[in-house]
Formats: structure tokens, C-alpha cells, sequence
């Protein structure tokens, strides 16, 4: 890509452009190759990607919830904003939603914890859109509330029906204006065996279907179960929705493998990286996620859960406003160059390695959340810890000390070339 058309393509997706420190090569050629598989394009990425990694250095704006000011939160589950620039961090433990501007200042709390309407208890995930709704998912049992920006209610969205009657649980979603793809699972009997159905699925902003992208069964038992990281920890939260309406979902664990639908739900191609090795986890790192996931669990009793001895090799997917696909890999999260928080790989609209992006500032995506809006970064300090601490859980010499504050930190995207 020549160096004018990679700027172009940076404001396109937010970034302020700092300076021209070593141009992207323009005869750089992508590495890997493609072919159809059973009809599908399948992308095959080698692990060596197009140009040199791109520095982005994390500019700070503000910070909330410090030792030095009023506000406090629990455990921020998301962070999202509107056409204004407001910025919406939903808080899973305090059971609300806080509203700032896009300095940081505070605008209002919408929602409570209850049964009524614009209540919910144990908030996973939340959205903004169909018509500009606050719509907060609640997994069990499975509801999504909505509410306006201004805290007003309104119906609830309608999740679809279980044959059987069996319930459904909610695990996070995203929408546009007209329609809500969502990961949830339905829980039915057939036979003696309880089955989960977990799903992704597109719905209409009155409940209709839309469009199916993909779902997987299991069964689940109330006692004595046995699980797997590698099975358990499925694609719920690894998927993304582009602006042209495209779904990206991680479907296995260890695996480097990205599948891509249409808007439609028909398959559109598979980006792979069938080299990748996944990073491996050293002892303190599996006993934090042994206590993470034990936590979770917890409700399912003489059960044991058994966690893997590497990373997942896609934690986690974004599509930036000029149509790349921004992923953090295990490597990029446990395994970067030094003075490098995170290193995400970047792939273009057709799904090809085009480059690294290297960011540099004071988080640790180890510890703390991540959230790609509107060309910032916002960051949510002690996400892991608080976590934990939520669940009454901490390693033993975390819980000697005394936990950091959770902060949100909002940073601009500033590149050199």
C-alpha cells in the first residue's frame, strides 16, 4: 500500500498521524496464498505479515474513578459511545450505567438492579443502537433491557422462544440501527439430556430472526460435569460485527482461524494462520484462570474445570472504520517486544496479514480491558483483578495487598508511519 493511501486509510479509522518516521514499503508483497474449500475462500495467512509493525502511541485524555476523585466502579463489562462522542461504561457489579461526555465529565446513571422495568440483575454485556437504545443483557435469566440514552424504559427486546420450555441465556451483543446480532444459547431437554444450544444469530429490533451465522450444541448437566477450557471458553466473546455488516467469529480455542459471513449469513471466506503455536502459560498464569474459571462454575456442584496450559490464540476482534480487522492474539496480549503493551494483528478487508500494530503506553492487556471506539482507546484498568474479587476469588498474594482501583482511561490513537 503506498504511504499516501495508508494514511488515508489511518484517518479513515481515527487516527491523528504524528509524523513519517519510515514509509511502508510499496513493493511489499503479501506472504500467503488462498483457495476454495468446500465452496469457501479460505485466506492462508503466513505468520510473517506484509510491512513493518506500525507504532501507535497512546495519548491520555482522562482518567476516572483515581483515588483523587468521587467516582468509583465495580466491574466495567463494556464501554461504548454515541454519535455525540458520550461514552457508556456499564458496570456488571454496581448493576448500572454511568454516562460521561466525551471529556470524562459525568452526565447521569441509567438503570438499576430489580425486576422492573429498566431493571436488571448481574449485567453481561451491552449495546447501543436499533434507534439509538441502551439495551443491557442480563444472562440468566436470559433478558435484554432496554432503556433511552436518557435512562427512560422501554420494552424489553423480545429473545426468541424455547420449545420445550426450556430459558435462554444472553451473553453480549451488538446492533445497528435496524438490527441486533447476538450470541445467547437456549437450554431445552431432549430426551434425559439437557442440551445448550449456543448460537450467533441476527434479530430484528422486534425480535424476528434475521439471520442464523452459526450455532453449536452440548450437553450441560447439573452436577459431576467435567469441563475443558478448550470447550468451554467457545466464540461468546470472540466476534465482531463490521460496518458493512459482516460477522467475524473465533470458533475454537487453539486454533488461529477466523470465520466470515456475509450480512446475509452466507459464508464469505475463512482467515487462517495455520503456523500460529499458541503462547504457553507459565504456573501463575494457569492458577489465575484455574481461580477465574472455578468462579464461574461455582453454581454447578462436585464439578471440576480443567484449564488449558496455553492462551487462546484469538482473544479478541475489532473492525476499525476503514474495514481492517484488528486482532489480539495470546501472543500479542503474554508475549510482546519490550516497551510494547499490546500488539495487534492487522488484517485488510480481504483478509490478508498486512501488518502489526504496536501500541505504546501505560496498560498491561494482561490485567486491564480493552475498548476501540470512534478512534480512541479505552481502557479499563484491574478488569482481571476485579473480576476475581467480584467472585469473592484472588490469588493469595493479591489478596495480601490492596487491590488498585478500577479506572476508565480514555486515550487518543496517535501513529508514526
Amino acid at each position: 500500500m503506498f504511504d499516501w493511501k495508508f494514511r488515508a486509510a489511518l484517518a479513515a479509522a481515527g487516527f491523528v498521524v504524528a509524523a513519517a518516521v519510515a514509509a511502508p514499503d510499496a513493493g511489499a508483497e503479501w506472504s500467503g496464498t488462498q483457495e476454495q474449500r468446500e465452496g469457501v475462500l479460505h485466506i492462508l495467512n503466513s505468520d510473517t505479515p506484509q510491512l513493518p509493525p506500525l507504532k501507535i502511541t497512546l495519548d491520555e485524555q482522562w482518567r476516572i474513578g483515581t483515588d483523587d476523585d468521587d467516582e468509583f466502579f465495580g466491574v466495567i463489562s463494556r464501554v461504548t459511545t454515541d454519535s455525540d462522542g458520550n461514552v457508556y461504561a456499564l458496570d456488571s457489579q454496581l448493576t448500572e450505567v454511568r454516562v460521561y461526555d466525551a471529556d470524562g465529565n459525568y452526565l447521569r446513571t441509567v438503570g438499576r438492579e430489580g425486576e422492573g422495568p429498566g431493571e436488571f440483575r448481574n449485567p453481561n454485556d451491552m449495546y447501543l443502537g436499533l434507534g439509538d437504545k441502551i439495551g443491557v443483557l442480563q444472562v440468566f435469566p436470559g433478558k435484554v433491557v432496554q432503556l433511552s440514552k436518557d435512562g427512560d424504559p422501554l420494552d424489553n427486546f423480545r429473545l426468541p422462544e424455547v420449545e420445550g420450555g426450556g430459558f435462554q441465556l444472553v451473553f453480549n451483543a451488538m446492533a445497528t440501527r435496524d438490527r441486533l446480532v447476538m450470541a445467547g444459547a437456549q437450554m431445552a431437554r431432549e430426551g434425559q439430556e439437557q442440551m445448550q444450544v449456543t448460537y450467533l444469530k441476527a434479530f430484528a429490533d422486534d425480535g424476528t430472526e434475521l439471520v442464523h451465522f452459526y450455532d453449536e450444541a452440548r450437553e450441560n448437566r447439573f452436577g459431576n460435569m467435567k469441563y475443558e477450557e478448550s470447550t468451554f471458553s467457545n466464540f461468546q466473546r470472540r466476534w465482531t460485527l463490521g460496518g458493512d455488516g459482516r460477522v467475524y467469529a473465533a470458533l475454537t480455542f487453539g486454533e488461529y482461524v477466523i470465520h466470515v459471513w456475509n450480512a446475509d449469513g452466507t459464508p464469505d471466506r475463512v482467515i487462517r494462520r495455520d503456523s500460529y503455536v499458541p503462547a504457553s502459560r507459565n504456573r501463575e498464569t494457569k492458577k489465575r484462570f484455574q481461580r477465574l474459571y472455578d468462579g464461574v462454575t461455582s453454581w454447578n456442584p462436585n464439578s471440576e474445570f480443567s484449564v488449558s496450559d496455553h492462551h487462546v490464540a484469538v482473544g479478541s476482534l475489532s473492525v476499525r472504520g476503514d474495514g481492517t480487522l484488528w486482532v489480539l492474539s495470546g501472543h500479542g496480549t503474554y508475549e510482546t517486544p519490550e516497551g510494547v503493551a499490546a500488539a495487534f494483528d492487522i488484517y485488510d478487508s480481504e483478509g490478508r496479514f498486512v501488518r502489526q500494530a504496536h501500541l505504546i503506553g501505560d496498560f498491561d492487556p494482561t490485567e486491564d480491558a480493552t475498548f476501540f471506539r470512534d478512534g480512541r482507546l479505552y481502557v479499563v484498568t484491574s478488569s482481571f483483578s476485579s473480576v476475581l474479587s467480584s467472585m469473592g476469588g484472588g490469588d493469595d498474594d493479591e489478596a495480601m495487598e490492596e487491590p488498585e482501583p478500577v479506572t476508565l482511561v480514555c486515550y487518543k490513537l496517535v501513529s508514526e508511519l
